[in-house]
């Protein structure tokens, strides 16, 4: 749910963030815990801003994020509280590695500057005090919160910095990808281990959230890995640009053998059907179904195509990753591309298939063969 906008900017609670509250006001509130000489009632209350208290500073430190981010050109869709703290939804944050390591820099930078402005303020509010406890309880969070998001693992800010520093040395975004995703799993294996011996030692409660903090970054580790080798390539392109080219069409009144033939022999899943130069319809490989075993010979693919209305369509100006999604969500194998009710090409798994292979290539090839230009040059 969102529950702000700040500087245009939706602040957003997942529903596992209001379980992690409660754990902690439960936590805090216990009477060995934070607040021991406080009455309950006032224990859980004096807890409750506390957490909130915390959960705000997270915010503080997603909105370095995104300001900074902001300042480079980005996007910034939103910013999300969940279980494990928050994250900042960025488009188009990191167009070179500086940019990124500033970015994600930024946020520890806040975290250390927030606790000690609040140590400050514990130090006025006199020792001993609940107020005192609450205030330097967030102090010394936010600077844990600040050395643990600086571990280079996914998705905490250190894997950021130390993915800029190997993208900038290596001139490889893939190459620094997969060199986080490996440390992140040592780490989340530390951690594993770490969830273990807290258990068995009798500290179920430290070990359960342990055994979850790892399970949270190998997820993220995963994600980042996909993120890397599929979305961001074909976030940078247009339909226009991997658009298979368009076979010559065929009238309503071919018949189906001679268009299954065609297809056999030019390897096309659709062929297009025009009545006039028209778009009519395309007939795929799964229509041959509907001849129920009649003679493809005696029956014409204007009655097994499927209509010009029903097809799912995209246009040449819309990015690759939003039609790999609709092309993933409508159940056709190719998607046809209109510009203007004009086809001028198809799109299919093996289309996007393709588009990654040279994204993948030209990545790891185009970057070392513009630096040897360059040695040769000087």
């Amino acid at each position: 749910m969102t529950i702000a906008r700040i500087f245009g900017i939706p602040v957003r609670v997942d529903g596992s963030w209001l379980l992690v509250f409660a754990f902690f006001v439960w936590a805090l509130g216990a009477p060995e815990a934070l607040f021991p000489s406080a009455q309950p009632s006032a224990r859980f209350m004096f807890a409750a801003f506390t957490v909130l208290g915390l959960f705000a500073c997270v915010v503080v430190h997603e909105f370095a994020h995104a300001l900074v981010a902001r300042r480079f050109g980005a996007t910034i869709r939103e910013i999300e509280l969940f279980a494990f703290g928050g994250v900042s939804r960025i488009d188009g944050a990191d167009a070179t590695p500086w940019q990124e390591a500033a970015v994600a820099f930024v946020g520890p930078l806040a975290s250390v500057a927030l606790g000690v402005l609040i140590a400050f303020a514990a130090l006025a509010a006199g020792d001993g005090s609940p107020v005192y406890r609450a205030l330097a309880y967030l102090a010394a969070m936010n600077v844990m919160l600040a050395a643990f998001n600086l571990l280079p693992s996914y998705p905490l800010d250190g894997s950021r910095v130390l993915h800029a520093l190997i993208w900038a040395l290596s001139k490889r975004r893939s190459f620094a990808v997969t060199v986080i995703s490996a440390t992140s799993s040592i780490i989340a294996a530390l951690l594993v281990a770490a969830s273990l011996a807290l258990f068995f030692s009798g500290a179920v409660a430290a070990g359960i959230w342990t055994a979850f903090l790892a399970w949270f970054i190998m997820r993220a580790a995963r994600s980042e890995t996909t993120n890397e080798l599929f979305v961001t390539p074909l976030a940078a392109l247009r339909c226009s640009q991997i658009a298979d080219e368009v076979p010559d069409a065929i009238e309503p009144d071919t018949t189906c053998a001679h268009a299954l033939s065609r297809m056999i022999a030019t390897r096309r899943r659709a062929l297009p059907i025009t009545i006039g130069g028209t778009l009519a319809g395309l007939v795929t490989l799964s229509d041959f179904a509907k001849l129920d075993g009649r003679d493809p010979s005696s029956a014409y693919v204007g009655c097994i195509m499927t209509p010009a209305r029903l097809l799912v369509a995209v246009e040449p100006g819309l990015g690759a990753l939003e039609a790999f999604r609709r092309l993933s969500d409508c159940g056709f194998h190719q998607l046809p591309v209109l510009d203007g009710g004009t086809l001028v090409g198809f799109i299919s798994g093996e289309t996007f298939h393709r588009a990654l292979t040279f994204a993948r290539e030209e990545r790891a090839i185009v970057p070392r063969a513009l630096h040897a230009a360059a040695d040769r040059a000087r």
